[in-house]
């Protein structure tokens, strides 16, 4: 099971099962980067609820988050965990699109 050859890249992913089956594939599939924009809601779903870290979906690690600043497109490699709070889990998803907090409260 599982190879150094397998490379896996996605786009937009959504989060694909608990923190056991995150570790489990990041075990077995050592090559996969996720890549994620600021204003997808799909990487957002199913939500993630921090009180319950054990019990909620998560995202498997490496991610590469697109996202502006200041008008230019920056990609930041994320933390390890699949859910970096400074990187895409740091946007809120209002319907039709996701906004950081500083983007709601208009800074």
């Amino acid at each position: 099971l599982g190879s150094d050859s397998v490379h896996l890249m996605t786009f937009g992913q959504p989060r694909i099962g608990n923190a056991a089956f995150a570790s489990y594939f990041e075990q077995y599939v050592p090559s996969a980067i996720r890549v994620t924009h600021e204003h997808d809601i799909v990487p957002h779903l199913p939500p993630y609820f921090f009180f319950l870290p054990h019990l909620t979906y998560h995202h498997f690690p490496r991610e590469v988050w697109e996202h502006d600043v200041d008008g230019n497109t920056t990609f930041r490699v994320c933390d390890g965990s699949g859910e970096d709070p400074d990187c895409c889990r740091e946007c809120v998803c209002v319907v039709p699109q996701c906004l950081r907090p500083s983007d709601v409260h208009g800074c």
